[in-house]
This record gives structure tokens, sequence and C-alpha cells, in this order.
């Protein structure tokens, strides 16, 4: 499933020097798009919380119809968040729901060969699993700023980007925020995975109301 160009030594390089990665073309292209059609097909939950409660507001997609914005879900159903700190507003498909075709592509990035990889770019030998979800961005989602540190495990936080098409003006991008320098922006790029270590602030940015696409991903982490 893998793309054999790789050129591993040179990714271990720009990773340990950056502590942070965006791998171009990391999946065969037709297994990409066979992961990208079967995303589309999800029945996916609308996850809202805040920096508050810690209990999600979850419905599902197909119960809200098809309004401008998500955020109205907050004025159909009784919840406890604040408005003034909203966290994050995504759609999810946790790991045990997936579809048979997606089923296939999880165990292959919980797989040893995998994680293997991974502990060659990154150069942290002691990963042993990964943690996953489906997301998709649509209008108006967005994630706030943290640290992904909730997790005594985590140790590499990625993004695996598998929207075909996507315009920098659309928002949804990912940004770093390393201690002292200017934030790092990257964008989506279709079938690249983006990596960084943990702990390190960052979000991703508001999806614009005037985006025609959705922003999917397979995103998680890399743990000990």
């Amino acid at each position: 499933m893998l793309n054999q160009n790789l050129n591993i030594p040179h990714l271990n390089r720009a990773y340990v020097q950056n502590g942070a990665l965006s791998v171009q073309n990391i999946l065969k292209p037709g297994v990409a798009q066979t992961v990208h059609d079967a995303l589309l097909a999800l029945d996916w939950i609308l996850e809202i919380s805040d920096y508050v409660q810690s209990v999600k507001l979850r419905i599902p997609r197909r119960m809200l119809g098809n309004p401008d914005n998500l955020l109205s879900a907050l004025d159909t159903v009784p919840h406890n968040l604040d408005r003034s700190r909203l966290f994050f507003m995504r759609l999810v498909v946790e790991d045990a729901c997936f579809s048979p075709e997606l089923a296939e592509f999880r165990q292959f990035l919980k797989s040893e060969q995998f994680i293997d990889v991974i502990r060659d770019i990154t150069g942290k030998k002691e990963l042993t699993h990964s943690w996953l979800e489906a997301t998709c961005y649509d209008k108006c989602c967005f994630l706030g700023g943290h640290k992904d540190d909730h997790h005594p495990g985590n140790l590499v936080a990625f993004v695996l980007n598998l929207t075909p098409h996507w315009q920098l003006d659309w928002g949804g991008l990912l940004m770093l925020q390393f201690p002292n320098l200017s934030p790092v922006i990257v964008p989506p790029v279709w079938n690249s995975l983006s990596m960084f270590n943990v702990p390190l602030d960052h979000l991703v940015s508001c999806v614009s109301p005037a985006a025609t696409e959705k922003r999917y991903s397979i995103t998680g982490w890399f743990r000990r």
C-alpha cells in the first residue's frame, strides 16, 4: 500500500531536525483513491466540544439535514457547552465503525510493517502501535489549540490527508506552533502524511463557508 519510492533516510533527517514532517505521496495512488471513496460512504457523527466540559455533544450527521452551519446543531438539542469557549467541531467515525474496505486499511496502519516505517522516519524506536479515527471537516468545522498530551503514550501525532483537491483559501489548515517561532502552516495536500512530535501546540483553522469540498483525513497518534 505504501509508495515504494520513499526516501526513508532523507525523511528521517528532516523529521529529526524539525520535529515535524509532511510526507508527500505516502500511499500508492490507487490506494489513496480507494480509501477516499470509502470515507465518502461513512455514517458520520458530528462532535462539538468546548474547553470546559469533558463530555462531547455527538449527533449523527444524517439527523441534521443540510444546514449552512453545523453549529446550528447547538440550537436543536439540549447541551451544557459554553459557546464562547468552543474547542472543536468536526465529523468523526471511530475505527470500530469502519466499513470493510476501511477496516482492511486500518489493519495496515496498525501493522508492524507500517509502524516500522514510522519508527525509521521519526527515529522513535519505542513506538509500538497506533490509535486512529476518520475525520471530516465540513463548512465552519475547526479544531482549537491543544498539545495532544492527554495520553501518556502519545509520541507522534499524524494526519493522513485524503482530499483530492483542496484550496488554501478554504481554510482547514494544520498550524503548528513551535516555541519562539512563527506558526508553521501545513495544508491538507492530497495523499500526504503530516506528523509531528507530542507535545506541540497546534490547531486546524476553520473551514470557510465558501468551501465546495470537505476535508477528509485519518488522524491519530503513534504510541509507545
